[in-house]
């Protein structure tokens, strides 16, 4: 690279609230020596653009969105009006180690070029609107205008040996020159400012100081970037996916470390509070069958039980559990602390470290690396993710946590395809502000069923929390009707694609127009609260006509909403971009699971980070990756479907897309599926020996009724008969009668 040219961005970064509008603020620094710029451009933003506030210590190196930048904060350029409170200078440096040190070594040339030169200082403190400095050929657009205007730095013609552009409040706009020639610079940058009232010093105390800030950091000796651990697997994410993936790697005997932007949202349940349903109960019991937590830590933290379908074969009966949240969030977040090989690490990962086209570690938000040899991404709705009800629409995750906003540049810097889905939450309203005698109450089952094979059915009976059913109503359908072009959903405001077969209310009531009446659950979120989930009634409308629409339903005439309800949409793949083992096909050791894949539900995300983090595990230890065919098991069906079939839509399972469906009975997931646990290291010896005793009971209990012959005596006819079958005209063995539906 020249040394005679040398390009480093100034970055300036500004969130301002005026009339509940975001404005953005941008700036550039150029460096340079005598002979040429570079090419430089910055594409315009749109409207209202945010841009986040980097709050970090005075003098030091972070990682912030693409790279590595030097800060300059508060104390060396707040009294000089060139940062207020919410400013800093940036300062980039690279993407790599090696890239810093190298920028360091330009800065120091630099440095020592701007120590012998004059500091000319501006300031304009009338600077209230969109305003160009134009010094040579650097444009710079100030804050006063929902729009960033396009940056552009061409061919530089002059002889002035550097000019820095830097700082702004909202009421003043400064800029420094660096030149030999004090008297040339200062009558070339009164001839280009384009703009009233201006200040003009030398900035003698000014360049003190700065200098001074520039000399801490070019005398650092070393920059210790790396973190000292290593790891065997890195999982991003810590939701239904992440846990899975975390506990399947740390229990097959790995190092492992699980990324999470919030502790506390470990195991997080944002939607509904239950596991299971049809066919995702299915999903919960093949989890267990494998190896995984989410069928123990259900059975540990539900207020509800019931099994659905039992009108129906065995095939299609599935469990479905009422959970409290927050205990499902205790309990799985206990069980991930006491893990051996386990460690859980707060913070943001915002790069993916590849060479050769293997994964080697991440990046976090502060810079630092984690060399790993294998990493799971289990972000589930959290990249960029975005709130949205009405017209109020919010840069977070779920919940209002912390959104992960610098991930997806790093993607598809190393070719990840990503897209763009949406899913949705209804309102959680205040028990007290319901009318439980106008509902239909929803019990649970006498007899408690456990999820996971391992769990003793006689330790899990309790008394259970009651459910409610109501139905909305014309005047309910008609509201949302004359309010449908408020509805960000069908504005054009949402970019996402929502899920198909879990609509939102105003969906349901437009695609859905000769339905006089849609099913309103009223489900508790746990045993300490008060919070009610009204489930199937999901919206994104705003919030007066939330209510509006609400209050209109039978019980809830005077509810009171807790949380609102919103859509939120989020960047995710399109998973044929993944083998069948979910590891990514361009890229060796980088696996993905849960809603990062376009599916939908915890179930679905949970299967995947299984699946995910046991095959990261084997990719590490040097061992053949599995894959649960489509006649093994729902999550064969999941996952096929996923990485071979294209989807415009998040993906959900059902029982409608598993061909071996009458065969993959939610009561014999263990037998179909220990056998694969057992071998990756999941299922204890114990646990193995136990199916094994079951199998041979199974054995002979079949064998006993393949060798019990049943006479046509008359006894035998007449219950026949009682039971509305066909009466025999010869004997039978036992194992042909109870093949019989209605006697079964």
């Amino acid at each position: 690279m020249s040394t005679t040219c040398a390009a480093i961005n100034f970055l300036l970064r500004l969130n301002k609230n005026v009339m509940k509008r975001f404005f953005s603020i941008i700036a550039v620094l150029l460096v340079c020596g005598l002979n040429s710029f570079a090419q430089i451009q910055i594409e315009e933003y749109g409207k209202a653009t945010t841009l986040r506030t980097y709050e970090k210590s005075i003098n030091s190196i972070h990682w912030i969105e693409d790279g590595y930048y030097f800060t300059a904060w508060d104390y060396d350029c707040a009294k000089y009006n060139l940062a207020g409170d919410q400013y800093h200078v940036l300062i980039y440096l690279g993407k790599t180690k090696d890239e810093v040190k190298r920028s360091r070594k330009i800065i120091a040339d630099w440095f020592n070029n701007a120590k012998n030169n004059n500091f000319i200082y501006v300031s304009n403190p009338n600077a209230q609107r969109v305003c160009l400095y134009k010094y040579n050929s650097i444009l710079y657009c100030s804050y006063g205008s929902e729009y960033l205007c396009k940056i552009t730095i061409n061919k530089h013609k002059s002889s002035v040996a550097t000019a820095i552009l830097s700082g702004l409040t909202d009421a003043t706009t400064s800029a420094i020159i660096i030149t030999s020639d004090y008297e040339a610079g200062r009558k070339e940058l009164l001839a280009n400012i384009e703009f009233g009232e201006h200040i003009l010093t030398s900035g003698v105390s000014f360049k003190k100081d700065f200098m001074r800030s520039f000399e801490n950091f070019l005398g650092e000796k070393e920059i210790e970037l790396e973190n000292k651990d290593e790891y065997d697997v890195a999982v991003i994410g810590a939701g239904h996916a992440g846990c899975e993936a975390a506990l399947a790697c740390a229990r097959m005997g790995l190092e492992t470390v699980m990324f999470t932007v919030s502790v506390d949202s470990i195991a997080l349940m944002p939607c509904n509070p239950n596991i299971g349903g049809s066919s995702k109960g299915h999903l919960v019991r093949e989890i267990d069958a494998l190896g995984g937590e989410m069928g123990k830590n259900i059975d540990k933290s539900f207020i509800q039980s019931k099994m659905l379908n039992k009108s129906k074969g065995p095939a299609v009966h599935s469990l479905r559990a009422q959970a409290d949240k927050q205990d499902y969030t205790r309990f799985m977040r206990m069980t991930l602390e006491n893990t051996d090989n386990l460690t859980i690490r707060q913070g943001e990962v915002t790069d993916i470290l590849v060479e050769d086209g293997k994964v080697t570690g991440v990046k976090t938000y502060s810079g630092a690396i984690y060399k790993a040899k294998a990493v799971v991404l289990c972000t589930g709705t959290y990249l960029k993710a975005r709130c949205i009800y009405g017209d109020v629409s919010t840069y977070t995750g779920p919940n209002g946590l912390q959104a992960a906003n610098y991930l997806t540049e790093s993607l598809k810097n190393i070719g990840i395809e990503l897209r763009r889905f949406k899913t949705g939450t209804p309102a959680r309203v205040d028990k007290r502000s319901i009318d439980f005698s106008k509902m239909e109450e929803q019990f649970g089952d006498e007899r408690v069923v456990p999820f996971s094979f391992s769990t003793d059915p006689d330790s899990i009976q309790k008394e259970q929390v009651s459910c409610w059913l109501t139905y909305t109503n014309e005047e309910t359908h008609n509201i949302i009707k004359d309010n449908i072009d408020r509805s960000p959903l069908f504005s054009g405001m949402i970019e996402g694609t929502g899920p198909r077969y879990c609509p939102s209310i105003e969906d349901k009531v437009m695609k859905f127009a000769d339905k006089d009446r849609h099913q309103v659950f009223v489900e508790p979120e746990g045993i300490y609260t008060n919070e009610m989930y009204l489930g199937g009634m999901s919206s994104s409308l705003p919030e007066d006509v939330q209510y509006a629409m609400y209050r209109t339903v039978p019980g809830l005439e005077n509810v009171k909403i807790v949380r609102n309800a919103y859509a939120i949409e989020y960047d995710c793949i399109d998973a044929r971009q993944l083998l069948a083992t979910l590891e990514f096909k361009n890229i060796k050791g980088l696996f993905s699971g849960g809603q990062f894949n376009g599916s939908s539900g915890y179930e679905e995300a949970a299967a995947q980070g299984l699946i995910a983090g046991i095959n990261a595990a084997l990719e590490v230890l040097g061992r053949e990756q599995i894959v649960i065919d489509r006649s093994e098991g729902y999550i064969g069906v999941l996952i096929d479907d996923l990485v071979t079939k294209e989807s415009h839509e998040p993906y959900r399972m059902m029982t409608s897309r598993a061909e071996y469906r009458l065969l993959l009975r939610q009561d014999n997931a263990d037998q179909r599926l220990t056998r694969i646990g057992y071998k990756v290291g999941l299922i204890s010896e114990e646990r193995y020996q136990w199916l094994l005793d079951k199998e041979d009971i199974i054995t002979t209990e079949v064998e006993r009724l393949e060798h019990t012959n049943i006479g046509a005596n008359q006894q035998v006819q007449e219950l026949l008969q009682q039971y509305d079958s066909t009466p025999l005209n010869s004997g039978t063995t036992l194992a042909e009668l109870i093949r019989r539906p209605e006697l079964s």
